[in-house]
């Protein structure tokens, strides 16, 4: 019988959170905006040609894009610039008008043309509106794909690390990831991504990892863990925390080190999982 054992105490809001009050206009402004694309910062920062830092610095307000940045980053956001920038009389979308356009792109295909069919009615636009809309609904359910249940989790901003560890510094607003309902997301609480390679090769660099918050582990299974600042992903042993990698050590923390466990992971995100 496996026998549960009680380990390190578990705070769930340790991580530090930024100040709302350092964060200027613009810099909230890229940052949901950015979260209505459903775009993470490194993902931003790929597009942009520039680096992580560079994006969490003008989010939080310590510096502003120059010209030619902002041009490139109204671009990769598909904004004007008067949106970016607050202007009063700019384009920009209510929440609930940000709510609809969500729904509208989580539907199938054929869905979405019924309901573009049933707006142009309304607008009394094209005289085919009607009828593409009804052709669209009664299209043979073989060509439709099932609705599916979409659910959305905590996405921690911070990169969990899976190789020597990474120090818990970068605190910020955390993002939200979508995932299709599934039975390996039941007992998941949030997504936390990998770095490094010491969990290889059932974990690897980048990965998304689903973790259950939990105040305790049994031996042998893989969780969270934070050691003196810097966060690991690791198997619990009772004498250490073990990689699978066998190019690294067994972690073993000191009588004096502060060691808390964050939570038990699950697995990680499949692609099937995506919307």
């Amino acid at each position: 019988m496996k026998n549960e054992t009680r380990v390190y105490s578990f705070v769930p809001h340790a991580r530090p959170q930024a100040n709302p009050e350092d964060k200027n206009e613009l810099g909230q402004n890229i940052a949901r905006i950015r979260q209505q694309r459903g775009l993470s910062r490194p993902q931003l920062a790929e597009k942009l040609g520039m680096t992580l830092g560079g994006v969490s610095a003008w989010e939080y307000g310590r510096t502003r894009p120059d010209l030619g940045s902002l041009k490139r980053l109204c671009e990769a956001l598909g904004v004007s610039s008067d949106e970016l920038l607050g202007v009063e009389g700019g384009f920009c979308l209510s929440p609930k008008e940000r709510e609809l356009l969500t729904s509208f792109r989580s539907l199938p295909q054929n869905e979405q043309g019924y309901v573009e069919g049933l707006i142009r009615i309304m607008l009394g636009q094209g005289e085919n509106a009607q009828a593409q809309a009804e052709e669209a609904a009664s299209a043979p359910a073989r060509t439709r794909r099932p609705r599916r249940q979409i659910r959305s989790f905590p996405l921690s901003p911070l990169s969990m690390c899976a190789g020597e560890g990474i120090y818990l510094s970068d605190g910020g607003q955390g993002e939200t990831i979508r995932l299709v309902a599934c039975e390996e997301l039941k007992n998941c609480d949030e997504v936390v991504r990998i770095s490094g390679d010491s969990m290889e090769p059932r974990f690897h660099d980048g990965d998304l990892a689903l973790v259950q918050h939990t105040q305790s582990l049994s031996e042998g299974e893989v969780g969270v863990f934070v050691i003196d600042g810097e966060g690991m992903i690791k198997t619990y042993g009772r004498d250490g925390l073990h990689p699978l990698n066998p190019a690294y050590p067994v972690i073993h923390p000191s009588e004096y080190s502060e060691v808390r466990c964050f939570g038990r992971v699950l697995g990680r995100v499949e692609e099937d999982m995506l919307p």
